[in-house]
Protein backbone atom coordinates (compact mmCIF):
# COMPACT_ATOMS: atom_id res chain seq x y z
CA UNK A 1 0.00 0.00 0.00
CA UNK A 2 3.01 2.80 0.72
CA UNK A 3 4.55 1.78 -2.28
CA UNK A 4 0.82 2.68 -4.18
CA UNK A 5 0.57 5.66 -2.66
CA UNK A 6 4.24 6.70 -3.40
CA UNK A 7 3.58 5.93 -6.49
CA UNK A 8 0.22 8.11 -6.85
CA UNK A 9 1.91 11.02 -5.29
CA UNK A 10 4.22 10.94 -8.15
CA UNK A 11 2.18 10.79 -10.75
CA UNK A 12 -0.10 13.34 -9.03
CA UNK A 13 3.50 15.65 -9.03
CA UNK A 14 4.06 14.80 -12.49
CA UNK A 15 0.73 15.51 -13.57
CA UNK A 16 0.53 18.90 -11.71
CA UNK A 17 3.48 20.75 -13.42
CA UNK A 18 3.58 18.75 -16.52
CA UNK A 19 3.28 21.67 -19.44
CA UNK A 20 4.35 24.69 -16.68
CA UNK A 21 6.07 27.18 -18.50
CA UNK A 22 8.69 28.57 -16.76
CA UNK A 23 9.29 32.87 -16.53
CA UNK A 24 12.21 34.29 -18.36
CA UNK A 25 13.44 36.24 -20.99
CA UNK A 26 13.41 35.95 -24.74
CA UNK A 27 16.65 36.97 -25.34
CA UNK A 28 20.47 37.49 -23.54
CA UNK A 29 22.62 40.10 -25.00
CA UNK A 30 26.43 39.17 -23.67
CA UNK A 31 30.10 41.43 -24.45
CA UNK A 32 33.05 39.35 -24.41
CA UNK A 33 36.80 40.09 -24.20
CA UNK A 34 39.58 39.06 -26.43
CA UNK A 35 43.59 39.26 -26.05
CA UNK A 36 44.71 36.94 -28.46
CA UNK A 37 43.19 39.26 -31.57
CA UNK A 38 39.64 38.15 -31.38
CA UNK A 39 40.80 34.36 -31.97
CA UNK A 40 39.02 33.31 -28.40
CA UNK A 41 36.49 35.32 -26.38
CA UNK A 42 35.76 35.21 -22.22
CA UNK A 43 33.37 37.29 -19.81
CA UNK A 44 36.56 37.34 -17.24
CA UNK A 45 39.47 39.35 -18.90
CA UNK A 46 42.60 39.61 -17.15
CA UNK A 47 44.17 42.97 -18.72
CA UNK A 48 47.51 45.15 -18.45
CA UNK A 49 47.81 48.91 -18.38
CA UNK A 50 48.03 50.74 -21.73
CA UNK A 51 47.29 47.61 -23.71
CA UNK A 52 44.03 47.19 -26.43
CA UNK A 53 42.01 44.29 -26.63
CA UNK A 54 38.99 43.11 -28.65
CA UNK A 55 35.25 43.01 -27.73
CA UNK A 56 32.05 41.46 -29.18
CA UNK A 57 28.33 41.75 -28.46
CA UNK A 58 26.60 38.63 -29.24
CA UNK A 59 22.55 37.97 -28.81
CA UNK A 60 20.80 34.98 -27.97
CA UNK A 61 17.48 33.53 -28.19
CA UNK A 62 15.65 31.55 -25.86
CA UNK A 63 15.59 28.13 -26.68
CA UNK A 64 14.20 26.58 -24.02
CA UNK A 65 10.13 26.05 -25.06
CA UNK A 66 7.64 26.65 -23.38
CA UNK A 67 8.27 29.76 -21.49
CA UNK A 68 6.06 32.50 -20.22
CA UNK A 69 7.09 36.39 -19.97
CA UNK A 70 5.38 39.02 -17.82
CA UNK A 71 6.76 42.22 -19.13
CA UNK A 72 4.02 43.62 -20.78
CA UNK A 73 1.31 41.38 -19.93
CA UNK A 74 1.74 37.32 -19.49
CA UNK A 75 2.96 35.73 -22.63
CA UNK A 76 3.08 32.10 -23.24
CA UNK A 77 6.05 31.45 -25.67
CA UNK A 78 6.48 28.43 -28.08
CA UNK A 79 8.60 30.02 -30.83
CA UNK A 80 10.66 33.01 -31.43
CA UNK A 81 11.13 34.31 -35.07
CA UNK A 82 13.44 36.74 -34.37
CA UNK A 83 15.03 40.75 -33.49
CA UNK A 84 14.75 43.14 -36.40
CA UNK A 85 15.96 46.50 -34.45
CA UNK A 86 17.75 47.08 -31.34
CA UNK A 87 19.33 49.97 -28.67
CA UNK A 88 22.07 49.12 -26.29
CA UNK A 89 24.54 51.08 -24.33
CA UNK A 90 27.76 50.35 -22.75
CA UNK A 91 28.28 51.63 -19.65
CA UNK A 92 30.99 54.28 -18.39
CA UNK A 93 33.82 52.86 -16.88
CA UNK A 94 35.52 56.28 -15.71
CA UNK A 95 34.51 55.46 -12.33
CA UNK A 96 35.60 52.24 -12.03
CA UNK A 97 39.20 51.13 -11.02
CA UNK A 98 40.00 50.34 -14.53
CA UNK A 99 39.09 53.10 -17.12
CA UNK A 100 38.75 52.31 -21.16
CA UNK A 101 38.79 53.64 -23.83
CA UNK A 102 36.49 52.08 -26.22
CA UNK A 103 37.43 52.68 -30.39
CA UNK A 104 36.31 50.88 -33.50
CA UNK A 105 32.46 50.09 -32.72
CA UNK A 106 31.11 48.48 -35.72
CA UNK A 107 27.94 47.25 -35.65
CA UNK A 108 27.94 43.37 -37.65
CA UNK A 109 25.92 40.38 -39.25
CA UNK A 110 23.12 42.96 -40.98
CA UNK A 111 22.88 45.15 -38.16
CA UNK A 112 23.78 48.14 -40.31
CA UNK A 113 21.55 47.31 -43.18
CA UNK A 114 18.26 49.14 -41.92
CA UNK A 115 17.68 52.94 -42.10
CA UNK A 116 19.37 54.69 -39.36
CA UNK A 117 21.34 52.75 -37.54
CA UNK A 118 24.37 53.60 -35.27
CA UNK A 119 27.26 52.33 -33.54
CA UNK A 120 27.08 54.62 -30.88
CA UNK A 121 29.06 57.33 -28.96
CA UNK A 122 32.48 55.87 -28.10
CA UNK A 123 34.57 57.07 -25.40
CA UNK A 124 35.00 55.59 -21.66
CA UNK A 125 31.43 53.97 -22.66
CA UNK A 126 29.13 53.91 -25.95
CA UNK A 127 26.20 55.33 -26.06
CA UNK A 128 22.90 55.16 -28.56
CA UNK A 129 23.85 52.07 -29.76
CA UNK A 130 21.49 51.70 -32.56
CA UNK A 131 21.20 48.10 -34.47
CA UNK A 132 18.59 47.77 -37.65
CA UNK A 133 18.65 44.93 -39.72
CA UNK A 134 16.45 45.37 -43.83
CA UNK A 135 12.83 45.33 -43.82
CA UNK A 136 11.10 42.68 -42.59
CA UNK A 137 14.37 40.76 -41.88
CA UNK A 138 14.46 39.17 -38.53
CA UNK A 139 18.08 38.52 -36.51
CA UNK A 140 18.02 35.12 -35.12
CA UNK A 141 21.25 35.44 -32.91
CA UNK A 142 24.85 36.05 -33.24
CA UNK A 143 27.63 38.84 -33.49
CA UNK A 144 26.56 42.61 -33.08
CA UNK A 145 28.85 44.65 -32.10
CA UNK A 146 32.27 44.77 -32.39
CA UNK A 147 35.19 46.67 -31.79
CA UNK A 148 38.49 47.76 -29.43
CA UNK A 149 39.20 49.17 -25.86
CA UNK A 150 42.33 50.31 -24.72
CA UNK A 151 43.32 50.37 -20.64
CA UNK A 152 44.27 53.15 -19.26
CA UNK A 153 47.96 53.59 -18.34
CA UNK A 154 49.04 52.93 -14.43
CA UNK A 155 47.09 50.84 -13.43
CA UNK A 156 47.85 48.68 -10.36
CA UNK A 157 47.42 45.29 -9.38
CA UNK A 158 44.65 43.26 -7.89
CA UNK A 159 42.03 45.39 -9.27
CA UNK A 160 38.33 45.01 -10.67
CA UNK A 161 35.91 46.57 -13.38
CA UNK A 162 32.81 45.43 -14.70
CA UNK A 163 31.95 46.27 -18.45
CA UNK A 164 27.80 46.50 -18.36
CA UNK A 165 25.23 46.43 -20.97
CA UNK A 166 21.85 48.05 -20.70
CA UNK A 167 18.90 48.70 -22.67
CA UNK A 168 19.48 51.89 -24.59
CA UNK A 169 16.00 53.21 -24.53
CA UNK A 170 15.00 53.62 -28.06
CA UNK A 171 11.74 51.06 -28.82
CA UNK A 172 13.30 48.03 -30.59
CA UNK A 173 11.22 45.02 -31.90
CA UNK A 174 10.95 41.39 -32.47
CA UNK A 175 8.42 38.48 -33.01
CA UNK A 176 7.38 35.34 -31.42
CA UNK A 177 4.63 32.76 -31.35
CA UNK A 178 4.48 33.74 -35.69
CA UNK A 179 2.63 37.04 -34.92
CA UNK A 180 2.29 39.36 -37.85
CA UNK A 181 2.30 42.36 -35.35
CA UNK A 182 5.81 42.96 -33.84
CA UNK A 183 6.65 43.15 -30.56
CA UNK A 184 8.24 46.29 -29.10
CA UNK A 185 11.18 46.52 -26.70
CA UNK A 186 11.16 49.85 -24.55
CA UNK A 187 11.60 51.17 -21.20
CA UNK A 188 8.80 50.04 -19.85
CA UNK A 189 9.33 46.26 -20.54
CA UNK A 190 12.63 46.92 -19.87
CA UNK A 191 12.54 47.78 -16.39
CA UNK A 192 9.95 45.42 -15.45
CA UNK A 193 10.71 42.20 -13.31
CA UNK A 194 10.89 40.19 -16.37
CA UNK A 195 12.82 41.85 -19.08
CA UNK A 196 12.51 41.09 -22.58
CA UNK A 197 16.04 41.42 -22.71
CA UNK A 198 18.85 40.13 -20.24
CA UNK A 199 22.41 41.32 -20.20
CA UNK A 200 25.60 39.45 -19.40
CA UNK A 201 28.54 41.53 -18.37
CA UNK A 202 32.60 41.35 -18.78
CA UNK A 203 34.66 41.36 -16.07
CA UNK A 204 38.20 43.15 -16.40
CA UNK A 205 40.84 42.30 -13.91
CA UNK A 206 44.73 43.05 -13.25
CA UNK A 207 47.11 40.67 -11.81
CA UNK A 208 47.53 40.47 -8.42
CA UNK A 209 51.15 41.16 -6.96
CA UNK A 210 54.03 38.02 -6.15
CA UNK A 211 55.73 38.52 -3.52
CA UNK A 212 59.26 37.79 -4.14
CA UNK A 213 61.71 38.22 -1.43
CA UNK A 214 65.03 40.08 -1.67
CA UNK A 215 68.85 38.73 -2.27
CA UNK A 216 69.05 39.39 0.95
CA UNK A 217 66.27 37.36 2.44
CA UNK A 218 67.30 34.79 0.65
CA UNK A 219 70.90 34.72 1.99
CA UNK A 220 69.63 34.87 5.31
CA UNK A 221 67.05 32.07 4.79
CA UNK A 222 70.09 29.61 3.75
CA UNK A 223 71.93 30.58 6.37
CA UNK A 224 69.01 30.19 8.91
CA UNK A 225 68.62 26.46 7.65
CA UNK A 226 72.51 25.98 7.68
CA UNK A 227 72.26 26.41 11.44
CA UNK A 228 69.49 24.58 12.12
CA UNK A 229 70.80 21.70 10.01
CA UNK A 230 74.08 22.01 12.20
CA UNK A 231 72.31 22.24 15.94
CA UNK A 232 70.61 19.02 14.61
CA UNK A 233 73.95 17.28 13.88
CA UNK A 234 75.27 18.60 17.07
CA UNK A 235 72.52 17.43 19.11
CA UNK A 236 72.86 13.86 17.67
CA UNK A 237 76.63 14.00 18.39
CA UNK A 238 75.48 14.38 22.13
CA UNK A 239 73.05 11.72 21.95
CA UNK A 240 75.15 9.17 20.34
Amino acid sequence: MRKFFALAAAALVVGLTAGTASAGPFYTMEILGSSDGGVTYTNNLQVAAGTTYDYEVLLQQTSTFPFTNTASGTKTVTSIQGMNSFSLNVNDTSAGPITVNFTGATLSDGWANGTGPSSGTQGTGITNIRGIQGLGVLNTGGSMLTGQFTTASGLGPDLTEVIQLAFGGTTSTFKYNNNVTATSVNPVTESSSDPYIVYQNLTLTTPSVSVVPEPASVVMLGLGFVGVAGLMVVRRRRMA
